[in-house]
């Protein structure tokens, strides 16, 4: 596969996956408080036609990514699904009848812009299909322990600060998951016995799991602004350090190159935070306008009952 389908299989991804983040957070968000971290949540969501409906375009956009990262780098793919973010943006708008605003566009753009520098200067190249197993597995357990510590502080956090403990925990789950898949698509090249034989498709399975769990439960914990970003971020920076250690990807290494790939991702997690606020306060302040659209309307109506009922 030439690196342009790459490209546009990781795109297609990351569309699918961003209007399932609309629709999968706006269910869960309506789910019952105190449903939280439970497997109570998923039974929920399940019975939810718009949680159902984006589960299923989650599920084509995961299907979109094993392709676009059993064929390119996870340097190359992780990153690109950042503009998920941006579809996510637009179908909020969509779902919520508005044009994207002014100030949302602009954070957009610099997400793009960030994006492209970073990938430029990263200028990776193509390591290894199967992951080094004596790198990979201190790694992901090493993730598990800091994804174990992030679920410990969300317990007694307030909203905000629980949603974005539970946002770093899913992202890092996220990340290990990409390395995993990248993992069972070279297994799945060898056979089905090599597959199920060996232990990454069964590590996948629990991982992407978790995943989805930790997802659900920073969704009802508050705003995307308070977990989306840190978690597409977090889950970036796992993978391309997934890939760059346990799949031999490197990256350039340059003075210049190094400085313009922390620049850019440091930017890049700024345009998210922009840009989940800027929306986050966009729908916000659409329905408080329609509430108190309501609220005027119901006002002079009474209004002018009463004053036919004085004449």
């Amino acid at each position: 596969m030439t690196v342009v389908l790459v490209v546009l299989a990781a795109l297609c991804s990351a569309c699918s996956q961003g209007v399932s983040t609309t629709l999968q957070h706006r269910s869960a968000a309506a789910a019952p408080s105190g449903s939280g971290l439970r497997f109570g949540l998923l039974w929920h969501l399940g019975r939810q036609p718009m949680w159902l409906g984006g589960v299923l375009l989650g599920g084509v956009g995961f299907g979109l990514q094993a392709v676009a990262v059993g064929a390119g780098t996870l340097v190359v793919v992780q990153p690109l699904l950042v503009t998920g973010l941006l579809f996510a943006m637009v179908s909020g708008a969509v779902f919520d009848r508005r044009l994207p605003s002014r100030g949302e566009w602009v954070w957009a753009t610099l997400l793009v812009v960030a994006l492209a520098v970073f990938l430029l200067a990263a200028n990776p190249a193509q390591g290894r299909q199967s992951a080094d197993d004596g790198v990979l597995v201190p790694l992901l357990v090493g993730l598990t322990a800091a994804v174990a510590v992030a679920v410990v502080l969300a317990r007694p956090a307030q909203p905000a600060g629980a949603a974005s403990c539970l946002g770093v925990a899913a992202g890092i789950a996220h990340g290990a998951t990409a390395g995993l898949l990248k993992y069972t698509v070279a297994d799945g090249r060898q056979g089905p016995a090599e597959l199920l034989g060996h232990w990454p498709v069964w590590a996948l399975v629990i991982v992407s799991l978790a995943a989805t769990l930790l997802t659900q439960a920073a969704y009802q914990a508050g705003p995307l602004v308070d977990s989306l970003p840190v978690m597409t971020m977090l889950g970036t920076v796992v993978a391309v350090g997934l890939g760059a250690l346990a799949f031999a990807e490197s990256l350039a290494v340059s003075v210049t190159a190094s400085t313009l790939q922390v620049g850019s991702l440091a930017l890049m997690t700024a345009a998210l935070v922009g840009l989940a606020r800027r929306s986050t306060r966009q729908r916000a302040e659409l329905h408080h306008g329609g509430g108190s659209t309501v609220q005027g309307g119901v006002a002079a109506q009474n209004k002018s009952t009463a004053t036919e009922i004085q004449g």
